[in-house]
């Protein structure tokens, strides 16, 4: 599963101070003083679990902007990857089984979420300024390549190109409101 932009797969996330958690590909940090999430909590494990959406609707209750991007499950890039990675056409079933996590805080418009069909070559998870990009080496799935930590400082340019690209996605991607996919 993955949430917010780029993966397709399962999300992860790691936060323990985020205002802002985009799944997939992040959110920007325009509303100052926005609640974090509190008690600081470990996002990695939690996104594959069955209770997350009510943990970011429980957080966007709180002020949290959340925001989930998944790759579209009837999409050709969905397709296209699971033949290069050679998943045998289930990663269209592994989107549809993510997007059951959060079916129930989209519908009630507790959280944001977006399907995108943009090819992908990184699994981005924002929190504020920090970022976690899983690279996409051709032929491997996202769990079998590493995840860098990036930081957006004052005059970088790295961590700003990963959080330019999930706007980007972001904006192309159509809203999903907990409908069958």
């Amino acid at each position: 599963m993955t949430a917010v932009t780029a993966a397709h797969e399962q999300p992860s996330c790691r936060s323990g101070k985020a205002d802002r958690c985009s799944a997939g590909l992040a959110p920007r940090h325009d509303t100052p003083g926005t609640p974090a999430l509190s008690p600081p909590v470990s996002l990695l494990p939690v996104l594959c679990w069955p209770r997350v959406g009510r943990l970011l609707a429980d957080a966007s209750a709180r002020g949290v902007r959340v925001r989930l991007c998944f790759g579209s499950p009837t999409s050709d890039a969905v397709a296209v990857r699971d033949r290069e990675e050679g998943l045998g056409g289930t990663l269209a079933a592994k989107i549809r089984s993510a997007l059951t996590y959060y079916r129930e805080a989209a519908a009630a418009g507790d959280i944001e979420m977006r399907l995108h069909s943009c090819t992908l070559y990184a699994s981005l998870f924002r929190y504020d300024d920090e970022i976690m990009v899983n690279p996409h080496a051709w032929g491997e799935p996202a769990s079998a390549n590493p995840v860098l930590h990036l930081r957006r400082l004052d005059g970088g340019q790295v961590a700003a190109l990963y959080m330019e690209s999930f706007e980007r996605v972001w904006d192309t991607a159509k809203p999903w409101h907990g409908e069958d996919v």
